[in-house]
């Protein structure tokens, strides 16, 4: 649905920053005694991106995302899907196309804004 786009595409680069780009604190409960597990939480995140991801407009929206929206952790996420073997290498190589498209879509953006800025 139309409506919704830029809520999930902002809930899901929220959620990836905060399992890759920053180190999570947990006081007091013990992660595993909680049934908490990051690696499986990122790949199944993974899997709403690449589901997602082909809808054009799902791209614009992550890539337009001015809050959670940063390339360095999608980066982070393959180097850990990578080491971790998380996720197939077909799996991988759509993820790695997907962040070139997610990179495009920003790089359109911000070309955007300056010629709104200079108009």
């Amino acid at each position: 649905m139309p409506e919704i786009v830029e809520r999930v595409a902002a809930m899901v680069d929220y959620t990836l920053d905060t399992l890759v780009g920053q180190v999570p604190q947990f006081e007091g409960d013990d992660p595993r005694s909680i049934k908490f597990d990051p690696k499986t939480l990122l790949s199944e995140f993974i899997e709403i991106y690449l589901n997602l991801g082909v809808s054009e407009s799902f791209v614009e929206a992550v890539a337009g995302d001015g809050r959670s929206y940063k390339p360095e952790n999608f980066d982070r996420a393959s180097r850990i899907l990578t080491r971790h073997g998380l996720r197939s290498a077909e799996d991988m190589a759509a993820w790695e196309k997907l962040k070139g498209r997610f990179k495009t879509a920003k790089e359109l953006e911000d070309q955007n804004e300056e010629i709104w800025r200079y108009s």
